[in-house]
């Protein structure tokens, strides 16, 4: 079994804002949300696959200056929290015929949850289902 956990968290204040310098204490503009992406999966050796399981799991994003003062001149708007799921399977043969070459398929957002990145301002594509598979040799 192999796993992997990874934690993103940013916080950033500022004295004043952007529109008014003597405004008291307000968050920096653009701070990403919390994200905490795992990783859990199995390796098989006997048959030289590995597959398991990846999510992304975002905070909401409360922390903007869009509430402060006049802040919704500049500032994003707060976003709701997220989670996204995905399958992967990775075979790479060490011997015989396909010896050097990798498959690696993946299912990404697999419940095709929809949610929109806090720092797109809205002008990217929904996310959704995303399947993808690759092949790719040695030599």
């Amino acid at each position: 079994m192999f796993g992997d956990l990874g934690l993103s968290w940013m916080n950033g204040k500022r004295h004043g804002a952007v529109n008014n310098i003597f405004y008291t204490e307000t968050y920096v503009d653009d701070l990403a949300p919390t994200t905490v992406l795992a990783t859990l999966g199995m390796k098989v050796p006997a048959h030289d696959v590995s597959f398991g399981w990846t999510g992304t799991i975002v905070g909401a994003q409360g922390r903007t200056p869009y509430k402060q003062d006049k802040g919704n001149l500049y500032a994003r708007e707060p976003s709701a929290g997220y989670a996204v799921h995905g399958i992967f399977l990775d075979w790479t043969p060490k011997q015989g015929l396909m010896q050097d070459t990798e498959l690696h398929v993946a299912l990404d957002n697999i419940f095709d949850k929809k949610y929109l990145p806090y720092l797109s301002d809205g002008i990217s594509a929904m996310p959704g289902r995303n399947f993808k598979i690759s092949v790719s040799r040695r030599f």
